[in-house]
């Protein structure tokens, strides 16, 4: 008889405990998910602007020369 239980148990549809208790781990995941891309990009716009900074010094430097020529 347990083991009837146990399988009618297995397909019968989940109580909203259940279904709240995925839903939250899953909203968990998606939340570390998009706290990562946001580290990850965050980064990568840093990054980006240090670069723009270094090679706008480096042309002016070049240009600051090629006027006093």
């Amino acid at each position: 008889m347990r083991f009837i239980t146990n399988i009618m148990n297995k397909f019968s549809a989940p109580d909203s405990t259940e279904i709240a208790r995925k839903e939250l781990e899953q909203s968990r995941r998606a939340f570390l998910e998009a706290k990562t891309h946001t580290e990850y990009y965050g980064a990568q716009v840093d990054f980006e602007t240090k670069r723009i900074k270094r090679l706008e010094d480096y042309l002016s430097d070049i240009d600051g020369k090629k006027k006093t020529k």
